[in-house]
């Protein structure tokens, strides 16, 4: 380690508490979409004037479960979600809430794709 990443909380391990799920990962994670509320929380806001709860964890008060999702986007910048996922929308207003604007772009798309199938199906069903 450095000096500055001893002194620097921000440097390498960051634990987060996402309403109330904790997650630990790294701050190139999190800063990893530049422009993203994220970025700007952890690269250009100093970590004393971040929310934190308790246990000193940074805070926010966001869907915990859903969260994964994002950081799993945020480390590789792919979508993987489970095989018939519900949650889609939900996710969506997450990323936009995140200001991941690709993100939100892919869970649209795939939920209009999932839409038209679905009416192409029924119109295919009841003509057959």
């Amino acid at each position: 380690f450095r000096k500055h990443e001893l002194e620097d909380p921000l440097s390498s391990g960051l634990k987060l508490n996402v309403g109330g799920q904790v997650y630990v990962t790294r701050r190139c994670t999190v800063v990893s979409v530049r422009d993203s509320l994220l970025w700007r929380m952890f690269s250009q806001q100093q970590p004393s004037e971040l929310p934190r709860d308790s246990k000193g964890r940074f805070f926010l008060d966001r869907d915990g479960f859903l969260f994964r999702y994002i950081l799993d986007y945020l480390r590789d910048l792919q979508l993987v979600l489970p095989e018939h996922f519900p949650e889609r929308s939900r996710l969506q207003r997450e990323a936009e809430y995140f200001q991941l604007p690709d993100l939100a772009r892919r869970l649209a798309q795939a939920r209009v794709t999932r839409v038209y199938s679905l009416k192409s199906y029924s119109n295919y069903a009841m003509k057959n």
